[in-house]
């Protein structure tokens, strides 16, 4: 819905269908509108070779042709107000034969059916929850009746990492069958110990270490909130069940020793990951290889520990000396005392294994990770969190590179082996021209709206979520809500470009941006209470492991 309402004036709303053109006396068959009030003069025309601004400087085919219905006619007084509609639904809305007001009670009766399934009163009448639930569910699809996950609008399709970070937002808002349509989707493309990059055409693609883990963390996660411990049997394809699958990585994870694959050092109890193997892959060029030990996959791995022990009993006594090694290693290996945070990789030099690296401290957020999983005191944690918040944080994103020289090089080269950024100070502050260049600053400087909630989340984790740390962690959402209202409205984007002005890039819509801000502000405002009680056992955990 639009809300448009201004003092008294004829409102004219000109709304342009971009698609290929048909035959000049073809309208577009499927777009139906619906309005409150005022009327629709009737105007079909074509507006010709017209030029798009955004698509000439990302270097993209930029002109096509703009198809014009109509005109929309308000007259409205400085208390009124008009609603339009537009909806390319065609089974909802098939021939038109719905009316306005038809329309909107569908609109509100989902929305009602929605908020229904939160069990506090108070978050189903929090405006803000209302616009997330309502954004997250644009996301939910249903093909051949399972649910799955579009990782964002326009372009994005359904990416297993990003629908499994997914998961334990859809949990909160009380989804609990497109959280396991999802979970056992992406589970039945596990092949040697990974898992397919995406399910839409594109399984053969192999590239992401984190996605495995993330599989153990989801479905622990259903677990938890659902009660269904046989979840862990339900079948995944015709041979396998969940269990098989996860047990199936964690044994491959122990077996690869190839510096070509994913493995666990034995020694130290880590994850050594090839180049171009966390999320940070882009390819062609690769701008941020990161082979080695990344630090978010080891914060990652130490947390999903237990939940190989609870799934294979078996496992439990060589989980926690896994455990055991991993504390007694990863402050050791990453903790950087005088800047006051963590290494972002154990960078291998002409071995694979932990005795053979250098400690990568380019600043980058993949840090926060450690402080969820409980690897750092909280001393430790409020100087990273402090760090980040004055070197990466901007409004509603945090930076994936501080605009600083950093201790490696990072050399990346083209195809002829020419330099494509300076080595020693890497920083993209703007992601914009041509694909090429746009690859060498997602993960050099551009900032990231999805990681944005995780800073708030830790803000308060380093204060053991005291209600003052709460209050204060809350107040960060607020640029989050104008962001809800530009770019994709009612929804949240992709990216945004390190520098100022902080322009919006990448998808106007991305469904980790939107459910990682439903998740925290959710666990913030209407779940502290227990949240506080684990912490805490957390962090004697922490305290007794450093000492």
């Amino acid at each position: 819905f639009l809300l448009l309402s201004s003092f008294s004036f004829f409102f004219f709303f000109f709304f342009f269908l971009m698609i290929r053109r048909p035959p000049r006396s073809t309208l577009f068959p499927y777009t139906t509108l619906f309005r409150s009030k005022g009327t629709f003069l009737e105007q079909p025309h074509w507006i010709y070779h017209t030029e798009f601004a955004q698509d000439a400087e990302n270097d993209l085919a930029h002109t096509g042709d703009l198809f014009a219905p109509g005109v929309f006619d308000f007259e409205l007084d400085s208390s009124d107000s008009a609603v339009v509609m537009i909806t390319a639904d065609v089974d909802q809305y098939e021939q038109r034969k719905i009316s306005f007001h038809g329309a909107e009670i569908n609109h509100h009766k989902h929305t009602r059916e929605l908020l229904s399934k939160l069990p506090s009163t108070s978050a189903r009448k929090d405006s803000y929850v209302k616009m997330l639930i309502w954004s997250l569910d644009q996301f939910l699809l249903r093909p051949d009746k399972k649910w799955m996950m579009m990782t964002g609008y326009p372009w994005l399709g359904m990416g297993v990492r990003d629908s499994l970070s997914c998961v334990k937002s859809i949990l909160t808002a009380e989804r609990d069958e497109p959280a396991c349509d999802i979970i056992l989707t992406t589970a039945a493309t596990e092949r040697d110990g990974l898992l397919a990059d995406w399910i839409d055409g594109h399984t053969k693609y192999y590239n992401n270490a984190e996605s495995a883990l993330k599989l153990f963390e989801a479905a622990n996660e259903y677990v938890k909130h659902t009660g269904k411990d046989s979840f862990w049997d339900c079948a995944v394809d015709e041979q396998r069940s969940l269990r098989q699958v996860l047990i199936n990585i964690y044994e491959c994870l122990k077996t690869n020793s190839s510096p070509e694959r994913v493995h666990l050092d034995a020694d130290s109890g880590l994850i050594y990951c090839p180049a171009g193997f966390t999320w940070m892959n882009t390819n062609h060029p690769q701008a941020t290889p990161r082979k080695g030990y990344p630090v978010e996959i080891q914060a990652l791995w130490y947390k999903i520990l237990p939940v190989i022990a609870k799934i294979e009993p078996d496992y439990a006594a060589e989980v926690e000396q896994l455990r055991q090694k991993i504390e007694k290693t990863f402050i050791a290996s990453y903790w950087d005392q005088r800047r006051g945070i963590l290494a972002d990789n154990l960078v291998t030099l002409q071995k694979d294994n932990i005795t053979d690296t250098l400690a990568d401290t380019s600043l980058r957020f993949n840090q926060l990770g450690a402080i969820h999983a409980g690897l750092v005191t909280s001393e430790q944690g409020r100087r990273m969190v402090d760090t980040i918040a004055k070197r990466l944080v901007i409004p509603a994103a945090v930076r994936s590179l501080a605009e600083e020289a950093i201790r490696i090089p990072l050399q990346v080269v083209d195809d002829d082996g020419n330099p494509l950024l300076d080595a020693r100070m890497p920083y993209q502050g703007y992601c914009s021209g041509n694909e090429k260049t746009r690859r060498l600053a997602y993960h050099n400087g551009t900032a990231w709206p999805c990681a944005y909630p995780g800073f708030i989340e830790a803000q308060a984790a380093v204060f053991h979520f005291s209600d003052r740390a709460v209050k204060q962690a809350l107040a960060f959402f607020e640029p989050l809500w104008s962001d809800l209202c530009s770019a994709g409205i009612g929804s949240i984007s992709e990216m945004k470009d390190g520098n100022y002005p902080h322009k919006t890039r990448g998808c106007h819509a991305h469904a980790l941006s939107v459910a990682e801000t439903l998740r925290v502000y959710m666990r913030l405002k209407y779940h502290r209470h227990s949240e506080k009680a684990n912490h805490l056992a957390l962090l004697n955990h922490t305290k007794q492991t450093s000492v």
